[in-house]
């Protein structure tokens, strides 16, 4: 079965998937797992996967840290402090995501470099 969060009438739920990918980040957790728990259900009887899609370079993995920093605040909030290793532990993150994330830059003369992951962009 393939859809989106926005194309599910409320209160849909679909034990019977097992797979579940999110092709479209959402600024947190929270609104990602309205949707991915219509498939986890306490009746469920298997295991699901749940799996983000982001790119190496891409904004998605900009909004992946993004939303596991908000998790980790969510978390602190909540009593529990926990690193960002903990976070990428509990997410299945098996990567360098700082490494790809955009930043912002000054050089020498002043000038603004935007940095993607290890590559320039002037």
């Amino acid at each position: 079965m393939l859809c989106t969060q926005q194309s599910l009438p409320s209160s849909v739920n679909f034990e019977f998937v097992n797979k579940i990918i999110i092709p479209e980040l959402h600024f947190n957790n929270a609104r990602m797992s309205q949707f991915y728990h219509r498939f986890i259900r306490f009746t469920s009887v298997d295991w699901k996967d749940i799996y983000f899609v982001t790119y190496g370079g891409s904004i998605e993995s900009n909004q992946m840290q993004m939303v596991l920093s908000k998790e980790r605040l969510n978390l602190f909030m909540k009593g529990q402090d926990v690193d960002l290793d903990e976070i990428y532990d509990r997410f299945g993150v098996d990567y360098d995501l700082m490494s790809l994330l955009m930043s912002r830059e000054e050089d020498e003369n002043g000038k603004f470099q935007i940095t993607w992951g290890q590559q320039k962009i002037s």
